[in-house]
């Protein structure tokens, strides 16, 4: 504001700040923004330097140099000298053993039930099978079994499935405790937990039914034997309370693990089928009463098996056939060989008169043991008699369905219900003709004869003993797709 005088000059107000004050005033306030932006400025380059780089990670080389923050880097194996210890096979004391070697299972007191039974009975079925390995049965193409492939198929017969191999099937189990008796249907195994090579499936009286090994048929043979690998049992079929207990297993990681040698040849000595499987009780004997008892008679079994051998020309036996073939033969030619007459007439002489010609001859008589006693053998096996042509037979227990699966050479005989079913190599078609005889003698010598009504073509599901009427006969011949059925009457 100014104000004009009386001298008519113009003046600034005195009571009002202006001019130079404003001015003053306008530079003050540029100064103190100024003052304002740095301290701004500052602060900001403050808090930018707290925070997290985005500058990429100096190398290093470059970071070695910083001792108050050092940078990680990335860890690298040491070294195998760096180890503070030696590496040290095998366990340490703070892992022993014994706790290693056992592990939670499974076992069972209890009785198996009408399972079991089915199960024995199917695999009683395919006694006179060959052994295959990997094999399942005619049912799944194949000529026979191997071990675990008949238990299996016994039991898949009753409604347990069960694991492939011998190794799975005892880890499945559930366990008999040890000493515990056996029950039909358990299956038996032998090896070490951790290389089972064998299973087998207990049918009572100190027997069980297998497929032991290449070249021998399914066949019943005692569990127990001097110097064998048993290694213990299971129940598939047991329905009673389980329990946990501690079971050998395989060493655990770490620890040595000691696998024998696999047997080349399954030893468990044949033995007859029993006569009656007996039931599931709890007053059977404990197991190693049974093993006791199953041991001396397979030792009893393959002493008096190795005996005929060594005496086949002492076989009280053939005594009458040999007194009463060494009339025919001519003396002059057996008295030149009287250093084989006295072990001879030694055994076969007992209780008939010393007298010279007995001694003279017995060596004629040396001679045809061997060749006489050849006879029973092939008489004593069953036989397809067709004309000239004669097919040794071998005997099986009859099939829950159907026929006999076709062996690899020569037949198969099996009785049911009143019926004889004869089944025949691929390979071993014979003449066969409507109004021709056919005849099968059995084991025991008797002969049956047959006359055949009917030669014609079947599919394999049609092929069944119900073919002939009772008392009739049903011969299977052909290969799978190809098979010729003769009923015979």
């Amino acid at each position: 504001m100014v104000t004009t005088g009386d001298d008519g000059w113009a003046r600034p107000d005195p009571s009002v700040r202006g001019g130079r004050h404003r001015a003053r005033g306008r530079r003050r306030v540029d100064h103190d923004g100024v003052a304002a932006a740095w301290l701004l400025a500052a602060l900001l380059g403050t808090a930018a330097c707290a925070l997290p780089s985005a500058v990429p990670v100096r190398p290093a080389a470059q970071q070695s140099v910083l001792t108050d923050r050092p940078v990680p880097l990335p860890t690298v194996p040491a070294p195998h000298h760096a180890l503070p210890l030696p590496v040290t096979p095998g366990p340490t004391p703070a892992q022993p053993v014994a706790a290693a070697e056992e592990a939670p299972a499974d076992f069972t007191s209890a009785l198996p039930d009408d399972r079991a039974a089915v199960a024995v009975r199917t695999a009683m079925a395919q006694i006179g099978l060959p052994y295959q390995w990997g094999g399942n049965g005619p049912t799944a193409g194949d000529d026979g079994f191997d071990c675990s492939g008949l238990t299996t198929f016994a039991y898949a017969a009753a409604g347990i499935p069960l694991p492939r191999t011998a190794a799975t099937q005892y880890a499945a189990g559930p366990h008999v405790p040890a000493g515990a008796p056996l029950q039909p249907g358990d299956l038996v195994f032998y090896g070490t937990p951790g290389a089972v090579h064998h299973v087998g499936m207990y049918i009572g009286d100190g027997r069980m039914v297998n497929a032991p090994t290449f070249g021998e048929p399914v066949q019943t043979a005692y569990y127990r034997w001097t110097g064998d690998d048993y290694l213990g049992a299971t129940r598939p079929a047991a329905t009673g309370p389980i329990t946990r207990g501690l079971l050998p297993t395989v060493p655990s990681e770490g620890g040595p693990v000691v696998r024998p040698p696999r047997p080349t040849v399954f030893e468990a000595p044949p033995a007859p089928p029993p006569t009656e499987v007996p039931q599931p009780a709890t007053s059977l004997p404990p197991e190693p009463v049974t093993a006791a008892s199953a041991v001396a008679a397979g030792d009893t079994t393959t002493t008096s098996t190795t005996l005929p051998p060594t005496s086949v020309g002492a076989d009280p036996s053939s005594t009458t056939d040999t007194t009463t073939e060494a009339p025919p033969a001519t003396s002059a030619s057996t008295a030149e060989s009287p250093t084989t007459v006295p072990p001879t007439t030694a055994s076969s002489t007992t209780g008939s008169s010393t007298t010279v010609p007995s001694t003279t001859l017995a060596p004629t008589s040396a001679e045809p043991p061997t060749t006489t006693a050849q006879p029973p053998t092939t008489t004593r096996a069953p036989q397809l008699v067709v004309g000239d042509d004669r097919v040794p037979l071998v005997a099986v227990a009859a099939p829950a369905t159907g026929v006999p699966a076709a062996p690899q050479a020569g037949g198969r005989t099996a009785e049911t219900e009143g019926r004889t079913v004869v089944v025949l190599a691929a390979d071993g078609d014979l003449a066969l003709q409507p109004g021709g005889t056919v005849t099968v003698r059995s084991a025991d010598g008797a002969a049956r004869t047959w006359t055949i009504r009917v030669v014609r073509p079947l599919p394999e599901p049609a092929l069944t003993p119900a073919l002939a009427p009772a008392g009739g006969l049903v011969v299977v011949m052909g290969g799978p797709g190809a098979r010729t059925v003769a009923i015979a009457t």
